[in-house]
């Protein structure tokens, strides 16, 4: 499948906040504050279930801080949606590093005050695939409840209140295995158990993938170049490399 990959606007923010969260940190308190953190996200997925929606609502989410390839693989299902011609599709996502806040639909590219993936994500949709964005994906998810049929949302995974009517998780399994602070990971690889698709997004060499995600639906892809940008903003066919 295509994929097209994005650098965000402040990349060099996103670069070192990267780098930093998806540092293994060994140490004894480094250790025991990822046994906490994992325990309660632990404790609040065996306790909550999310509603149920009132319209189709995928959730694309994942168990790593930062980026995992959510964004484009949300656009490639929204793509797929619209296709199939099920009705009018929208995406959802929370438009991080954004000035506004507030739930609204994103009908032109402003980065800035929209949020490099709610501008990512009109880009480059057709037209006729509706994006909203806010803080609050609640909030989002609510506001595209009145004009779409089906829904994708990025990100979510760990919301509790928000409906969806699927999880689609979107994992590398060659990251490390700790969750945060003394790793990568907002929860244990064992909430993939909650998932209803699983999506590895890289190669995975042999043996990291869990024996017990064999029973489950399971979906694997990697990046590929489509296309090259210039500077001076020129478009270059991805054959220009070779």
């Amino acid at each position: 499948m295509g994929i097209n990959f994005h650098t965000p606007l402040n990349s060099g923010l996103h670069a070192r906040l990267g780098t930093f969260v998806r540092a293994e940190r060994s140490g004894l308190v480094w250790s025991s504050l990822g046994e906490t953190v994992a325990a309660f996200a632990r404790v609040r997925r065996n306790q909550t279930r999310p509603p149920a929606p009132s319209t189709p609502t995928i959730v694309v989410g994942g168990l790593s801080i930062g980026g995992a390839g959510k964004t484009p693989i949300c656009a490639y299902l929204a793509r797929l949606a619209t296709a199939q011609e099920i009705g009018r599709v929208a995406v959802v996502c929370r438009g991080w590093a954004g000035k506004t806040r507030g739930a609204r639909e994103i009908t032109q590219v402003h980065s800035r005050s929209d949020g490099d993936e709610a501008a990512w994500l009109r880009k480059h949709l057709p037209s006729q695939v509706l994006v909203f964005a806010g803080r609050s994906l609640t909030d989002a998810h609510r506001l595209a409840l009145d004009s779409a049929e089906f829904i994708i949302v990025d990100d979510g995974f760990q919301n509790p209140r928000l409906p969806r009517t699927a999880d689609v998780v979107v994992v590398d399994f060659d990251e490390a295995r700790t969750v945060v602070p003394s790793g990568p990971l907002r929860e244990e690889f064992e909430a993939l158990r909650s998932a209803s698709l699983v999506w590895h997004h890289g190669t995975p060499f042999p043996g990291n993938t869990p024996t017990w995600l064999d029973r489950m639906p399971y979906v694997q892809s990697t990046y590929g170049i489509s296309g090259l940008r210039r500077l001076s903003g020129e478009e270059l066919e991805a054959d220009w490399l070779s």
